[in-house]
């Protein structure tokens, strides 16, 4: 959950911010693309 805040509280494009969600069971997962992500992840760890 951590993790989903900090991904959140980045300068992401709206389209993917629309996709998460403070919680994981309010995330769609199945909509978000590896290529539209990916850059952020590393800066969540």
């Amino acid at each position: 959950m951590r993790g989903l805040r900090k991904l959140l509280s980045m300068d992401i494009p709206g389209n993917l911010r629309r996709k998460l969600g403070a919680h994981y069971w309010e995330v769609r997962w199945d909509e978000i693309r590896e290529g539209e992500i990916s850059q952020f992840i590393e800066g969540v760890g």
